[in-house]
C-alpha cells in the first residue's frame, strides 16, 4: 500500500474501520466518523472485525520517515501544509495521541514512533498497529520495480523534481531517494520544482549539482501552476543548453574520413 499525498490526520482510522474495526467512547457508544475532532473521544478500539486480514503480508510503502507524534510528526509537518493553523495542528496531535494510547497496548507503545508512522496523517501507524504490516522505503520499492538504478546507471545527468522544495524534501521523500541513486552511479543530479524555499547554496550542500523552480520564471504562483507546461518546457531547455555547452568536444580527426568510413 502506498501512503502519501493524504489530506487527512486520521492515524488510519477511517482505514482500519473499513476493514472492520470499530471505535468506542468511554460511554460505550460507537464512533462513526474518524476526523481529528472524533478521535480525541476514542476510548477503546475493538480490532476483531479484523482477523480476517491478519496473515496477510502488509508493506506500506512511504517516502518519508517522520514519527506519529511530536515536533517531527504527521500533525506538525503534514497539517500545516494541507491549511492547519495552530490551533488545528494542536487538535490533531491530541487526537492522534488520544488514538495511538486506544489502539496499542500498555507497554507496546513503540509504534508511533517507528519512523514512518506519520505517514500520510498516520496511516502508517494505523496500518502497523491494526494489521501488523511492515513500513518500507517507498523510493527503494518503486526503485526495484521501474529499473531505476539501471536507468541512473545509463543517463548522463539525472533530473528529479518535486511540487515545493523545503525542508521535508531532505526527510526521504523522492527527490532525496533519487539523488541517492545518482550519487552512487557518480552522476550529476538537478532538482526541479514549481518553488523552492530552498537556497541554491543548501540545494549544492544535499548534494544537487542545482535546482531550477517554475516560480522564478512564471509571473505569479497562480500562472505557474496554470502554464506549468510551459515553464517546465522552459526549464528543460535551459537545462539542456548547459548540459550540452558543458559536455566533452569530440576531438578532430587527423584526416578526414574517407567515403567509406
Amino acid at each position: 500500500m502506498g501512503a502519501g499525498g493524504s489530506a487527512t490526520n486520521d492515524g488510519g482510522a477511517g482505514v482500519l474501520a473499513a476493514l472492520g474495526a470499530r471505535l468506542f467512547r468511554e460511554d460505550g457508544s460507537e464512533l462513526t466518523t474518524y476526523g481529528p475532532a472524533a478521535l480525541t473521544q476514542v476510548h477503546r478500539a475493538d480490532l476483531s472485525g479484523l482477523s480476517r486480514w491478519r496473515g496477510l503480508d502488509i508493506q506500506v510503502a512511504t517516502d518519508v520517515t517522520n514519527p506519529l507524534l511530536g515536533p517531527s510528526g504527521a500533525a506538525a509537518i503534514f497539517g500545516p501544509q494541507k491549511g492547519a493553523g495552530p490551533a488545528q495542528v494542536q487538535l490533531i496531535e491530541s487526537a492522534l495521541l488520544n488514538w495511538a494510547d486506544a489502539l496499542e497496548a500498555p507497554g507496546t507503545e513503540s509504534g508511533r514512533d517507528r519512523p514512518g508512522a506519520g505517514a500520510a496523517g498516520g496511516l502508517g501507524f494505523g496500518l502497523c498497529a491494526g494489521l501488523g504490516a511492515e513500513v518500507v522505503d517507498g523510493l527503494n520499492t518503486f526503485a526495484a520495480l521501474s529499473g531505476l538504478a539501471e536507468a541512473v546507471a545509463w543517463a548522463d545527468v539525472v533530473i528529479t523534481g518535486e511540487g515545493s522544495l523545503d525542508s521535508q524534501t531532505t526527510s526521504g521523500k523522492a527527490p532525496s531517494g533519487v539523488l541517492r541513486y545518482a550519487t552512487g552511479a557518480r552522476r550529476p543530479c538537478w532538482v526541479v520544482a514549481g518553488r523552492s524555499e530552498l537556497t541554491d547554496e543548501h540545494v549544492r550542500a544535499l548534494g544537487y549539482r542545482g535546482q531550477r523552480a517554475l516560480m522564478d520564471l512564471a509571473p505569479d504562483e497562480q500562472e505557474s501552476l496554470a502554464q506549468a507546461p510551459r515553464w517546465l518546457r522552459q526549464v528543460g531547455a535551459g537545462l539542456a543548453a548547459e548540459f550540452t555547452e558543458a559536455a566533452p568536444r569530440p576531438q578532430p580527426l587527423s584526416a578526414p574520413p574517407s567515403a567509406e568510413a
